[in-house]
């Protein structure tokens, strides 16, 4: 099988390594797809090419929504990790960061982007016993300063982007998995999706944090290796 991974907010590809490692080690094949970096969907999906084989879009975190924006385009399977539809709450989707909350760590983001980066790698480790170690492990994979325009049109696509009804719509195969002590997304949003039950599951780790992608890289490989086991 082939796998598509879509990174999160911020931090670049190094959460994701263990899976990609992890999957190529079982044979299957695995590629790398960035972020939108400007305002225009049209565009990002200019600079894509859509797969040619039978292939699996992976997104984490605000990866997890623009990889269900993908599944619509291409009628590819879906799976999100750790990935809230609407990352900002509502009044119909409380189980999201309040907008205020979210304003005002856009506001510090964008005024002091190095120094923000690393508080927000705290807040995806937060809840593991080791999370001191993986945060040391983030900022050493930080290869050059944020580039501050990105970020600003990705904090934009986290603070618009609502992806509910596309996925109570995909007919593809689609499997959401969450974790229980996140920080970022709350662990009832699993409760609360409205997918179509032939074709969706949900999974959910009671002691993950929102680094699920990372801290439980071999459950998640063995985990796709199942619901993926390609020819």
């Amino acid at each position: 099988m082939n796998f598509v991974l879509l990174p999160g907010f911020g931090l670049g590809a190094f959460p994701l390594q263990r899976l990609m490692d992890g999957l190529q080690t079982k044979g299957h094949g695995v590629s790398l797809v960035d972020l939108p970096q400007d305002p225009s969907w049209q565009s990002y999906l200019s600079t894509l090419t859509p797969p040619q084989t039978p292939s699996v879009l992976v997104g984490w975190s605000l990866g997890g929504q623009v990889a269900t924006l993908l599944a619509q385009e291409w009628g590819c399977a879906l799976v999100t990790l750790a990935s809230n539809p609407r990352f900002c709450a509502t009044d119909d989707w409380p189980c999201a960061m309040p907008v205020d909350d979210f304003r005002a760590f856009e506001q510090r983001y964008i005024a002091q982007p190095d120094k923000s980066r690393l508080r927000f790698a705290a807040l995806v480790c937060q809840g593991e016993a080791q999370a001191k170690d993986y945060v040391g492990q983030l900022r050493s994979s930080f290869e050059h300063s944020v580039d501050v325009s990105a970020s600003a049109q990705q904090l934009r696509l986290l603070a618009e982007l609502d992806t509910r009804s596309v996925l109570a719509s995909l007919s593809v195969p689609q499997y959401h998995f969450f974790a229980g002590q996140d920080a970022l997304v709350p662990a009832d949003v699993a409760q609360h999706l409205a997918l179509p039950s032939a074709s969706s599951q949900v999974f959910q780790w009671a002691d993950a944090s929102h680094f699920l992608p990372y801290t439980h890289a071999p459950q998640l490989v063995e985990a796709l290796c199942e619901l993926f086991p390609g020819e």
